[in-house]
């Protein structure tokens, strides 16, 4: 039996406070056995309001507080990790939430809830250490009985994200005991662990289990270092540090958030040190962004997702690997970042999104050539038609629109038809004669940030694979990559498998969209997951000591 004892992110804190004597995961003492009986002996409690529950402005707040200012855009209507991906949503959540399995700012699984597991060498049982007397910011008790009530729910209700890989391998999810959670497999996964970190999955209270949330005021509440304590509609929002937290040491008393609609704002209150730490509107019009002579630093957070157009392959004209390379370099990605997604974007080196478990870059060189508009090609001029949603992804129409006016540089006319269908791709792939069209936009997510959830793009007669590309030595590294136990060759085999995918360059690469993030020089511990968690629970100064 492998056994795997984690700290996570708070490891990172061990060499510093250990002399000081502060415990990373600490066990509270057991409550006294009065406390159980504390409420029915209460023979007169008034009865519950019926309103939904608001967070309170009363809030005792010490007045040599530790805050930590952010601003951003208003880009969510909840908390709820269950139903909110913003960047900026999921930033917040980072103060409210955790999961069971966190990963690390290279994708590998850490500590989360869970303070450590155990893993069978067949790698189809697992067992996960839940930390004793923690608790929601209800009240409400963190047991493993809960931990299983809240995955099995998720199974039971999320629908089709469910049923992607590798929750649809999942057998049975059970509390051995209050302490001890026990996850059994139909199958092994060697990307299990990375799955249990999307954010979904999120852990909450118990009352919220199998109640939606209908507002900001009326997020879940949930096991992470902070609580929302008031709100201002649309300007402001307050996350106090909670006392009975047991987790990673956390470093600010008071998370105040300024709700600001503009690109133009987020940067006004970031230069005049009103925010340590601003997210930025996606693909908003803006001023160049702040400078390290500022003392501000900038970073390019990637999303996991990738942008693509599918070839047909179907169609003769793509049977031809050179016409499809040659559509690769005929594409001037840089540009489009920059006049589509105002920066908010990376050129793809590989198939697989920044940071997952096997990505690696393709030895195939997709750089934009400008020579191509006057150098002979592999095709006289043609007029090709594609299918694309509108709405449906970031930026997804004008994207198509800059692309074409690219295409016309190389002698292709891109005619294109345009869709808000809900359930496309699928119904794209599934329904639409494949006659109708010579390629279509798509968009890889994988939320469990597994690779093997995106084997059904490549495989030859996979579910996602409209295009009919078919390649049998990626059929056979898929197959081999996603059955490997050993991390090492299993990671390996994936890359093999990603770098023959690209060379085969059975779709258009497009982007990777991003997003950015400015903060002052003076903080330390930025940490960013590649599964588009922003930890601002990790952050902090020089002036900021940890919890005694």
């Amino acid at each position: 039996m492998r056994k795997i004892h984690l700290r996570g992110l708070a490891t990172l804190f061990l060499i510093t406070f250990l002399a000081a004597g502060c415990a990373l995961f600490t066990t509270p003492a057991p409550p006294v056995s009065s406390a159980p009986t504390a409420v029915p002996a209460t023979a007169t409690i008034e009865p519950t309001p019926t309103t939904p529950p608001q967070p309170t402005p009363t809030i005792a707040i010490p007045v040599d507080a530790a805050v930590l200012p952010v601003v951003l855009s208003p880009s969510f209507e909840t908390l709820d990790p269950r139903t909110e991906s913003s960047p900026e949503a999921r930033a917040l959540q980072s103060l409210l939430y955790q999961t069971l399995v966190a990963l690390d700012t290279a994708g590998n699984p850490i500590a989360g809830l869970a303070y450590g597991w155990e893993a069978t060498a067949d790698g189809l049982s697992y067992t996960f250490f839940i930390p004793t007397g923690a608790s929601f910011s209800d009240g409400a008790t963190i047991t493993a009985t809960v931990v299983s009530q809240n995955l099995n729910e998720f199974l039971l209700t999320a629908g089709s994200a469910a049923a992607v890989y590798p929750y649809n391998i999942i057998d049975t999810i059970d509390a051995v005991d209050e302490a001890t959670l026990a996850i059994r497999l139909k199958q092994p996964c060697n990307t299990f662990l990375q799955a249990l970190a999307n954010p979904r999955l999120s852990i909450i209270s118990p009352e919220w289990i199998s109640r939606p949330s209908a507002s900001l005021a009326d997020s879940p509440a949930g096991s992470g270092p902070f609580r929302l304590v008031s709100m201002e509609t649309g300007s402001q929002l307050t996350f106090l540090k909670r006392s009975e937290y047991t987790g990673a040491p956390v470093f600010f008393d008071l998370v105040r958030v300024s709700l600001v609609p503009s690109a133009a704002e987020v940067r006004d209150q970031l230069t005049a040190g009103q925010a340590l730490l601003g997210i930025f509107p996606q693909a908003a019009q803006r001023d160049p962004l702040p400078t390290a002579e500022s003392g501000l630093q900038t970073r390019l957070l990637a999303l996991p997702e990738m942008q693509v157009m599918a070839f047909n392959f179907t169609r003769p004209f793509f049977n031809s690997l050179q016409v499809r390379q040659t559509f690769n370099r005929a594409i001037d990605r840089a540009a489009l970042i920059q006049t589509v997604f105002m920066g908010d974007a990376l050129a793809p080196s590989g198939i697989y999104p920044i940071g997952m478990f096997g990505a690696c870059a393709g030895e195939e060189d997709y750089a934009y050539n400008p020579s191509l508009s006057s150098s002979p090609l592999p095709w006289e001029r043609v007029t090709l038609r594609a299918l694309a949603p509108e709405g449906l992804y970031r930026q997804d129409r004008a994207l198509i629109e800059a692309m074409s006016s690219q295409f016309a540089l190389v002698g292709i006319n891109l005619t294109v038809d345009y869709t808000s269908r809900e359930d496309y791709p699928r119904s794209v792939i599934e329904n639409q004669p494949l006659a109708n069209y010579d390629l279509y936009f798509v968009q890889f997510e994988s939320p469990s940030f597994s690779p093997a959830a995106l084997d059904e793009w490549f495989r030859s007669n996979g579910a996602l694979n409209g295009g009919k590309y078919a390649n049998p030595q990626v059929d056979d590294l898929l197959s081999r990559s996603r059955n490997e136990l050993e991390p090492e060759l299993a990671e390996a085999q994936y890359c093999q498998a990603a770098q023959q995918i690209w060379a085969d360059a059975p779709y258009l690469f497009l982007l990777q969209p991003a997003y950015t993030v400015a903060y002052s020089s003076s903080l330390e511990g930025f940490t960013a997951s590649p599964n588009g968690w922003l930890h601002l629970d990790l952050l902090r100064t020089e002036l900021t000591t940890p919890p005694e």
